[in-house]
């Protein structure tokens, strides 16, 4: 074999190994944001699982698509469900925001009869036409022994990602995520 075919089918070998190399996955969590806390508003509140629509119900994490396009970035998954993500996050964006209550996880380890019940129904938290990531659900706080349905409102906001990257879309969404907190904070403080 002549030096010249070796050096080609060594450069074959070369790529196909490298083809068949893939690329690593991230994992990505929301975070936490900081907002106005409440005081005197004591006693245990629990914050159920979060609703989901089965299309968001998954690992992926999705980005910006076309009018009737739900699409994903590649090699990016979520660190865990999205709706127990959005569960943890959203107990402790409460527990800032109201220092003096408790504020658990409805199936957590700790238990405890709640005095207020946190349920979130979200019905969209992807990206829209323009662009825009959406958040758009249905929040109720119920309370007492019976759970009374105490306040109700719905959840709609929308806003431009600073980056066409899964980190600027997961920041994104802990910032909606947040003000979602902020609202569920205000039902509970006037409730």
């Amino acid at each position: 074999m002549s030096a010249r075919r070796r050096a080609v089918l060594g450069g074959m070998l070369l790529a196909a190994l490298t083809a068949c190399a893939s690329r690593v996955t991230d994992y990505y969590r929301l975070a936490m944001v900081a907002g106005a806390s409440v005081s005197g508003k004591t006693g245990v509140i629990t914050v159920r699982r979060i609703s989901l629509p089965s299309y968001l119900d998954r690992n992926a994490i999705n980005r910006p698509g076309g009018d009737y396009r739900f699409e994903t970035f590649d090699h990016t998954e979520w660190a865990e469900p999205l709706g127990d993500m959005l569960q943890a996050i959203m107990v402790e964006d409460l527990a800032q925001r109201l220092p003096d209550a408790t504020i658990l996880a409805s199936g957590s380890a700790i238990g405890t009869t709640p005095d207020m019940v946190v349920e979130i129904a979200v019905q969209r938290f992807d990206f829209d036409a323009a662009g825009r990531l959406a958040l758009v659900g249905q929040i109720a706080i119920k309370a007492g022994p019976d759970r009374a349905l105490v306040a109700q409102s719905g959840v709609r906001a929308a806003m431009a990602v600073g980056g066409a990257d899964a980190t600027a879309s997961v920041a994104a969404m802990s910032v909606l995520w947040a003000q979602c907190a902020d609202n569920v904070t205000r039902l509970i403080a006037d409730g």
